[in-house]
């Protein structure tokens, strides 16, 4: 019966490495983007590394038929992603902002611009505000009925609360909705991702970073695992006294015919 055990362990335990390693592999994997702001006397102020970062936008076109169109901001897919606006990208020691444009097109000339705004408090940062400022020209045959030329909408209080030379950590994929207006929502899928602003240990490096609550372990996982752990014992043991049993037939067995 030990030799059951010790085989059904031996071939789950590879299996679960196999996961870990493809895990740790594919993190190792992405291709990250850097931006960097930088402040008074040209020391960094804000520093971002980014994976992905993809506006999904669905809208109704005149004619009422829903619409779907993708921007990849930042993605392992796109060639050239988005880059950082000097002329608006900024930090005053207690505000900051990042700035993307489509570089699909000239700065002066596009309408379409992603932005993290970070706040600077008595203790810590935050990563306060996410926008998307755009113009219904962005998309073929918007009912533009239902919004003004130019809009912006935001995802507010990202992350807050982030220690003084500490980094913000995300590699979870995160699904987030800007807005529910009717005829129109954005939402922002992002995944691998590491920010820091204000105060670093060392000039343009990350220090050490607190886990985004996305990347924390949930509850379910040990449940789940701690279940089939526990169905598994149960099988091992009912086993063991079925066999039991079934031997102590033969021996009573082998007893009567002998006599």
């Amino acid at each position: 019966m030990k030799r059951r055990t010790d085989t059904a362990l031996g071939r789950v335990a590879p299996l679960l490495l196999v996961i870990l390693a493809a895990a740790a592999a594919h993190a190792a994997a992405v291709q990250y983007t850097h931006y960097t702001v930088e402040g008074e006397g040209g020391r960094t102020c804000v520093k971002v590394d980014v994976g992905r970062v993809i506006l999904d936008v669905e809208y109704q076109n005149k004619t009422g038929k829903l619409m779907s169109t993708s921007f990849l901001v930042v993605s392992e897919t796109e060639v050239w992603p988005w880059k950082k606006s000097d002329n608006m990208s900024m930090c005053d020691g207690s505000a900051a902002k990042l700035v993307l444009f489509d570089s699909s097109q000239p700065e002066n000339s596009t309408t379409l611009y992603f932005s993290l705004d970070f706040t600077k408090g008595e203790k810590n940062w935050d990563l306060t505000t996410l926008m998307f400022n755009f113009s219904v020209s962005d998309f073929p045959n918007i009912n533009s009925t239902v919004l003004p030329a130019i809009n912006s909408v935001s995802y507010k209080n990202f992350f807050t609360g982030i220690s003084f030379n500490k980094s913000i950590e995300c590699n979870s994929t995160q699904e987030l909705a800007f807005t529910d207006k009717s005829n129109f929502m954005v939402k922002l899928n992002t995944s691998y991702w590491k920010a820091q602003a204000f105060d670093f240990s060392e000039d343009g490096k990350f220090d050490s970073s607190q886990i985004c609550p996305a990347d924390k372990p949930s509850i379910i996982v040990p449940i789940v695992v701690g279940v089939a752990l526990g169905v598994l014992v149960i099988l091992v043991v009912v086993t063991w006294i079925i066999g039991k049993v079934i031997n102590m037939r033969k021996s009573a067995n082998s007893s009567y015919e002998a006599l």
